[in-house]
């Protein structure tokens, strides 16, 4: 079989794909067409439209993501003569520093009044927290300044971006929510349509040369003053997790149908014929404590809280135990409720509802009309809420 060689394919496809195009005289495959003594005009007819690949990816409004992939124009700098941050010490200084004595790691806390200040909380010899004192005794609070960091904390920042009045700029101004930090130069197309957005941004670096760091636009939040919006920007400067519990952590819950078996009861003490209540407000779904008193024959009073035994389904290590861990608590707002563990867990097993079987542990008291505690004991227990 006869090859086709490039020069004569390509006008093959140029004559398929543009109607009007003459192509020279056909010659047969695998012999080059001779060149031509004299030079010859080639008509070609396109019936298409031209556009610069910048104004093709603006047309395609189902994905203005697009736009963020184009390579931005080169720009030079503007880089001053005089230095405006000193640069900070590398990390072989940095260690050999900390040794000797003349520098101290900590951990720095920006200060949320005035973002030019902060704490740094330093761990000493033996592993405690020290204070510093002056030589004549008195107490006083010493100061310093940041040499360098061995290991950020960096987080995406939420804000507003600031649209450059130059028309056609790439470069604008980002507003972090967050006083304690700077503002932040963006390079984006999508300034226009992101314009009364919270946005979300992430740092790239600082330059010692310039005033504002460099980052980049991750993604829009949706508009300024909406309220699932401004509900995320709550949660992400607070670097609250939010996110949906991943398959891993689902595959640790027990079936839906799950029920207290004998085996389950074997070493608890059965409280489900006392009068127990709840004090959690009506509508309530994740009823964590109950409680219960009774008065003894010598007088004294016996007092019973019951927490819901959470350690029965989150084993140590698993998926679920390492994300609640993660998590620390549940995080309550005014609309919504951000939970530690599953809602299977959170508002039904480990929930203290009433008329229900649960697992608990429960701490108990003997106290005397007095308030004075006689005796203390704890028991895992079952107990069955009656009131709610």
């Amino acid at each position: 079989m006869r090859t086709e060689i490039g020069l004569a394919r390509s006008q093959r496809t140029t004559a398929v794909q543009i109607p009007g195009y003459n192509p020279p005289e056909s010659t047969p495959w695998g012999s080059p067409s001779p060149r031509p003594k004299k030079p010859r005009q080639y008509s070609c007819i396109m019936h298409a439209v031209s556009a610069r690949v910048e104004e093709y990816v603006r047309s395609l409004l189902d994905n203005p993501e697009l736009i963020e992939r184009l390579a931005l124009a080169s720009e030079q700098d503007v880089v001053e003569s005089r230095v405006i941050f000193p640069e900070h010490l590398p990390l072989s200084q940095l260690q050999q520093g900390v040794r000797s004595g003349r520098f101290v790691q900590g951990t720095f806390l920006a200060s949320r009044e005035n973002y030019l200040e902060g704490t740094l909380t330093v761990r000493w010899d033996g592993d405690s927290d020290k204070e510093l004192k002056a030589e004549s005794g008195k107490m006083r609070r010493p100061t310093g300044k940041v040499v360098g960091i061995i290991k950020r904390n960096s987080r995406p920042l939420c804000g507003m971006l600031m649209p450059s009045p130059i028309k056609e700029a790439t470069r604008h101004l980002f507003t972090p929510a967050d006083r304690r930090m700077p503002r932040v130069r963006v390079e984006t197309r999508q300034a226009a349509s992101l314009q009364a957005h919270r946005i979300v941004v992430a740092i790239g670096g600082w330059l010692r040369h310039s005033r504002y760091p460099n980052g980049h636009f991750v993604r829009s939040l949706g508009e300024c003053g909406d309220k699932e919006t401004e509900t995320e920007v709550l949660l992400l400067e607070h670097d609250v997790p939010h996110q949906p519990f991943s398959q891993a952590v689902l595959a640790c819950l027990p079936p839906p149908t799950f029920s207290i078996t004998a085996e389950d009861q074997a070493g608890r003490e059965d409280l489900r014929a006392l009068s127990i209540c709840s004090v959690d407000p009506p509508g309530c779904t994740d009823i964590d404590d109950a409680l219960h008193c009774k008065p003894l024959d010598n007088g004294n009073t016996e007092v019973r809280v019951h927490i819901a035994d959470v350690s029965y389904f989150i084993r140590p290590g698993n998926a679920l135990d390492e994300e609640a861990s993660l998590r620390g608590t549940t995080v309550y707002l005014c609309e919504k409720r951000i939970d530690m563990v599953p809602e299977l867990l959170s508002s039904n097993l480990c929930s203290l509802r009433s008329n229900v079987d649960r697992l608990a542990f429960s701490c108990i008291w003997e106290m005397t009309p007095k308030a004075e505690i006689v005796s203390t004991r704890f028991t895992k227990s079952i107990i069955n809420s009656k009131f709610l």
